[in-house]
């Protein structure tokens, strides 16, 4: 062992300290042991004396009396009038011989190595007594059951060849991730967040040019630059005429001479940017669970986890094989976007695709809507079968991104009956400016993004809706006792009052989308059906020769996995001591813990530059007007056939979006017809019953 590396010995073992200098790229270190009473690591070497170590012997001769200062061990001078100390070693000293030590292995083959006669020694594992002996007898000893022999090879050195040495450990150190446990809830969505290593320090002898609180990962140019310490600030005017000169003090100066530093202390030179897990918007680093004590990289995936949506349709993925998890993708990077022609036809809506089931990246929704305005609530609804709350709220004062789902302006110059205007009645709507037509999720949308609505009267059979925004229509109301309050809700044989249920979530930056960061990776959702002891391994895609195909890429354990209740966490003394927080997917029956508080998400300013990426969404189906334009998807021509057949109209979905999978779906777009084939099981039917 490397004399810079500090081992601690245990009953378990050893453990290792070590440091290690800063690399960008992940490492790789062995771990080789030697046994030096083993005559494999035996070698011959003049003056040096090895022991050969024997199991469950003792040597058969009389003990030979310790030379000093060893002899200070004795039992008899070491226990007769007590002795304070953990290498007493004073147990049954009243039955140990004259010449007995109490002490431990350790300081017994020392004493054996002063002694010029001392030839053997023998440990009692049990008692801790040893013995020193001139010789050990003909045979090298006789059999015993609680004693272990030690006998001394003249001009024998051990452990000195490298040959002698075995590979006991690997260790993996990563620039990549931090290390952490989990702790997760079974039979329920979860989610790993797994955060980016501590970026290495800069600029530390001398004066960095961003302000205070800034994000060195978001700015760019001058913002990175370090100065030196004579020069009190960093750039600006009058830089040139500082101590130091411009060479040193100039932002501009430094930047055209474009020098990395090379360690903390280094000034004059341009910082680093901090290594992000993104590559755009995207991450190809991979995690996979083996089982407890399992080895990553070696331990097999474990099956029977659920990687799937949770939808009727899905199809379970087999997480017994690695290539399951290659697939498992962390959610990407998603920012708000703004208006336009990129962003669907819902204009100025954070994120423009919605379904009715599954995660889809929000795991605080049992509805599971993409994106929600406000992330710091959980929005859920309960539903009081046959109420209605007469008091609505006008669509005029609803957001203008939701104003096209007012029945009149959406369905009264349809020149087609649409799925959502089924909802529409001629003769009422055109004086009504409360009712909205659209479908139950997308009502239920509406209701979470605006900050006044408290619930919504659902139609029972049609696409219809209103939305309340009095205090009698909330789920919070409590009825007056004594005195006569407002209506709460009529009964209505043809609608349903859903009430908005809030509950706040503390800890949790509402800025945060719920999506991966360059600090941090998500991977979700994830079901656990049983509760048991897991391990979490990581690929880093940048070590990784095979993009993470091959199991032996996943060699970064990443921590443990308990799937439990809280009563064991508490019960554990490493997560007893470590800080635990919800993680955004999966909230407080999803866990992360560490050893510090876990980083929150690198989430740039607002008034700071814009994103720097933001994914595409796809396009969405809407059969309805929208006041900014749609993404009109890039259309495939099919190649000519002797009887073409006649292309779908805007209304009937054609075999192939009867029978395709919804996610293969934007490979076939007919002359731009493809859109109904996004339409919901819901519509679908409705469409077809009208």
């Amino acid at each position: 062992m490397d004399s810079n590396v500090a081992t601690t010995p245990s009953m378990d073992g050893f453990s290792i300290d070590f440091t290690t200098a800063y690399d960008d790229e992940q490492t790789y270190f062995e771990v080789c042991v030697c046994d030096p009473f083993s005559p494999d690591s035996f070698s011959e070497q003049a003056g040096s004396v090895a022991y050969d170590r024997a199991e469950l012997t003792e040597c058969d001769g009389s003990p030979s009396a310790p030379a000093a200062p060893y002899n200070a061990h004795l039992c008899g001078v070491k226990c007769k009038y007590g002795c304070v100390g953990v290498d007493c070693n004073c147990a049954a000293w009243d039955q140990a011989g004259p010449n007995d030590l109490c002490t431990t292995a350790e300081i017994c083959l020392q004493a054996c190595d002063a002694s010029a006669t001392c030839e053997a020694w023998d440990f009692d594992e049990l008692a801790g007594h040893c013995r020193l002996f001139d010789s050990c007898g003909a045979d090298g000893g006789t059999r015993s059951s609680t004693r272990v022999r030690f006998l001394a090879e003249a001009n024998t050195a051990s452990c000195v060849s490298a040959e002698a040495r075995a590979v006991a450990a690997r260790i993996i150190v990563t620039p990549r991730v931090r290390l952490a446990d989990y702790v997760q809830s079974p039979k329920q969505a979860v989610s790993f967040e797994i955060a980016a290593a501590e970026p290495p320090q800069y600029c530390t002898s001398g004066v960095a040019s961003w302000t205070e609180g800034a994000l060195p990962g978001w700015a760019t140019g001058a913002d990175r630059t370090c100065c030196s310490a004579s020069c009190g600030t960093c750039g600006g005017s009058g830089c040139g005429s500082r101590p130091g000169g411009p060479s040193k003090c100039c932002t501009s100066h430094i930047n055209r001479a474009n020098r990395q530093c090379d360690g903390p202390e280094d000034t004059a030179c341009m910082i680093p940017e901090p290594d992000s897990l993104l590559e755009g918007c995207f991450s190809s680093h991979r995690v996979y669970v083996t089982y407890a004590g399992g080895v990553c990289g070696k331990g097999d995936p474990v099956g029977g986890l659920d990687l799937t949506p949770t939808s009727p349709e899905a199809t379970p993925l087999d997480t017994s094989k690695i290539g399951t998890w290659a697939q498992w993708k962390p959610l990407p990077r998603v920012d708000r976007p703004g208006a336009g022609k990129n962003f669907g036809t819902y204009a100025n809506v954070p994120q423009v695709l919605r379904y009715p089931t599954g995660w889809q990246g929000n795991a605080r929704s049992s509805r599971s809507l993409d994106y929600q305005e406000e992330h710091t609530l959980t929005n859920d609804y309960v539903v009081k079968p046959g109420g209605f709350c007469p008091t609505n709220l006008p669509v005029a004062e609803l957001p203008a991104q939701f104003q096209v789902h007012a029945c009149h302006a959406k369905c009264a110059g349809a020149r087609t009956l649409t799925a959502e205007c089924v909802g529409y009645i001629l003769g009422a709507d055109p004086d009504d400016t409360e009712v909205l037509c659209a479908d139950e999720e997308m009502c239920q949308y509406i209701c979470s993004a605006v900050d006044s609505c408290v619930s919504i009267d659902m139609h029972k059979d049609l696409p219809r809706c209103y939305l309340n925004a009095e205090t009698q229509c909330a789920d919070d109301y409590v009825t007056p006792v004594y005195m006569k309050g407002p209506v709460e809700f009529v009964n209505h044989t043809k609608f349903d009052l859903q009430k908005k249920v809030l509950r706040t979530l503390t800890g949790v930056n509402s800025r945060d989308t719920g999506y991966s960061y360059a600090n941090l990776l998500r991977f979700a959702p994830i079901t656990f059906p049983t509760g048991g002891e897991y391990t979490l391994c990581f690929c880093d895609a940048k070590a990784s020769a095979s993009s993470c195909s091959n199991i032996d890429d996943y060699d970064v354990r990443v921590g443990a996995v308990h799937v439990s209740g809280v009563g064991c966490l508490l019960a554990d003394k490493n997560l007893a001591r470590a800080t635990c927080v919800p993680q955004f997917q999966g909230g407080a029956g999803s866990l992360r813990c560490a050893s510090e508080s876990p980083p929150e998400p690198e989430i740039p300013p607002a008034d700071g530059p814009p994103p720097k990426c933001v994914p595409p969404p796809r396009p969405i189906v809407t059969n309805e007007t929208s006041l900014a334009p749609p993404f009109v998807p890039e259309v495939k021509t099919p190649a000519p056939t002797p009887n073409p057949t006649p292309s779908p109209s805007a209304f009937e979905p054609d075999t192939f979006c009867l029978f395709e999978p919804e996610e293969l779906v934007g490979d076939h777009t007919p002359q731009g017809m493809h859109r109904q084939c996004q339409t919901t099981a819901k519509q679908s039917v409705l469409t077809s019953g009208t």
